[in-house]
This record gives C-alpha cells, sequence and structure tokens, in this order.
C-alpha cells in the first residue's frame, strides 16, 4: 500500500483542488470561457429565431469572442452583467441545467 492509500484510509488526508479541476478526465466539464460561449451561442441563435433574423447577431458574438480572448472580459464582469440583466435566476437556471 502507498503512503498515499495509507493516509486516505486513515483519514489522514487533505486535498486542496482549485479552478479548472473539473475539466480533466472523467467529467470534462467546460471552464468558463467555452460555457459561456456556448451559453451566448444558443441564446443568440432562439433570439434570432424568435424574431427571424437569421445571423443578425452574429457580429456581436465574433466581438465578444474576441474581448474573451484578449481577457478585455474578464469571467467576474461576465457574471456580474448576466446577474444585472437576467436576475440570479439566471445562475440558478443554469446550476438545474447542467445537473439534470
Amino acid at each position: 500500500m502507498s503512503r498515499l492509500e495509507d493516509a486516505a484510509q486513515s483519514r489522514n488526508l487533505v486535498i486542496f483542488a482549485g479552478a479548472g479541476v473539473s475539466a480533466g478526465a472523467p467529467t470534462s466539464l467546460p471552464g468558463w470561457k467555452p460555457l459561456n460561449a456556448a451559453i451566448f451561442r444558443a441564446l443568440r441563435k432562439r433570439l434570432e429565431t424568435g424574431v427571424a433574423r437569421r445571423d443578425w447577431l452574429l457580429q456581436m458574438e465574433s466581438f465578444l469572442e474576441s474581448q474573451r480572448a484578449a481577457d478585455k472580459f474578464p469571467p467576474d464582469y461576465q457574471a456580474q452583467v448576466i446577474e444585472e440583466m437576467c436576475g440570479v435566476r439566471y445562475f440558478h437556471r443554469c446550476k438545474r441545467w447542467m445537473w439534470t
């Protein structure tokens, strides 16, 4: 038995995990940027379908993606804007959507 297994079995093991720990296998969950991009893309397509104007917001999506890529649109700011525009219910809905 290894020291790690020994520590785990004797309950003397502490694991520190930071951001990105769920990005690897087996979960392979997306990080903030890809998740945010996917949500925007889905909302854009739904809105464009609703108003019958295909690719109407495609330029906005490209702009936001370039800002994200240049780290000019940090995740905490994006979350703040989303919460202000949609309310905290948006995050509860995402949470329910991700785990169902």
